[in-house]
């Protein structure tokens, strides 16, 4: 089941945390107003995805799963909702920065773009403000 947390939810909070430190993934900014947190929960929380709101565009952040669970198709569930998500919530476009699944974003429809491409509103971010490595490479899918 995919849920929404919300960042003044501590005991979610703590395993999101965990789940991203122990993927070596960012935590600033996680609990910002404009961040929507999801988790995927098999009898515990087993996986994340996020995205922050500038809309008229979501900036995705956060896909991550527990190493026992990678594999099943459970970051393909997560990317999709998270999406699916977006789109219906207006937004037009879903930028998101990796170093470590670019070749699965691309496989997924997203194009790959520099990143003087990117919206100015979405300079909000601590992902693009230092958070996320400048190695990252960006990607858009448009709705």
């Amino acid at each position: 089941m995919i849920r929404p947390i919300k960042a003044d939810d501590m005991a979610d909070m703590v395993r999101a945390r965990a789940l991203l430190q122990g993927s070596s993934l960012p935590v600033d900014g996680i609990d910002a107003e404009s961040v929507r947190l999801f988790v995927l929960e098999e009898a515990e929380v087993v996986g994340l995805v996020a995205y922050e709101a500038y809309l008229p565009y979501a900036l995705l952040r956060s896909l991550v799963l527990a190493s026992s669970w990678r594999g099943q198709g459970k970051g393909r569930l997560l990317l999709d909702f998270v999406l699916a998500e977006a789109k219906n919530q207006g937004f037009k476009a879903a930028y998101g920065l990796s170093t470590t699944i670019p070749d699965w974003l691309l496989r997924l429809g997203f194009k790959e773009i520099s990143r003087q491409d990117l919206p100015e509103q979405l300079y909000a971010s601590k992902e693009l403000q230092g958070a996320c490595p400048a190695s990252a490479r960006v990607f858009v899918k448009y709705f």
